[in-house]
């Protein structure tokens, strides 16, 4: 489902916000790219708009690899599915460096953010450690390490009912991953 069709938002204040929010990526898309081009060519385009969205879209695409996706948090059909099971199960509260924790507002103390998204980020660190006070049994925690991220890469792919997670390569190896699993460090 698309968030940009209208009848996603019955109440007047939501589409207008989808509006407004569609009319600054008009505004951006068809008069700032070309006066940034005009302005600074093709390499400003490159250097002012389009790595800083790269980045910008690596980072965030990390985050929610991270968050969501571990070799055993399972995929539920809709029959089994449980929503307060999926929200402190489902997801990974991840530690990061102190900087990462800070510029992102403590994004990574992610349980609590499913749980309410009313939280505000200054109040997720206190919501998280009522959440494991009472309900820690049921949460996956981690730290960021690069053997985390190996697995991510090289053997969390494509989701199976048997195992939760298989690599895109499990009936035929591929040159790629197997490059990947060896250059990737372990630890870091």
């Amino acid at each position: 489902m698309s968030v940009h069709r209208f009848t996603v938002f019955p109440v007047l204040p939501a589409a207008l916000q989808v509006l407004v929010s569609l009319a600054a990526c008009a505004v951006a898309a068809f008069v700032g790219l070309p006066v940034l081009a005009y302005y600074t060519g093709l390499a400003g385009v490159a250097k002012f708009w389009l790595m800083p969205w790269l980045g910008y879209h690596f980072w965030m695409s990390t985050f929610t690899v991270v968050h969501h996706t571990a070799p055993h948090i399972p995929f539920k059909p809709a029959e089994q599915w449980n929503a307060a099971k999926a929200q402190l199960s489902g997801t990974v509260d991840c530690e990061y460096p102190r900087w990462v924790e800070f510029l992102c507002h403590d994004i990574s103390v992610h349980v609590p953010h499913h749980v309410s998204s009313k939280i505000p980020w200054y109040n997720l660190r206190k919501a998280n450690d009522s959440l494991k006070q009472n309900w820690g049994e049921y949460m996956t925690s981690c730290t960021f390490n690069w053997r985390m991220m190996k697995t991510i890469f090289t053997e969390l792919h494509v989701y199976d009912s048997k195992k939760n997670y298989v690599p895109f390569d499990q009936a035929q190896p591929e040159p790629f991953f197997e490059v990947q699993r060896k250059v990737i460090p372990n630890t870091v």
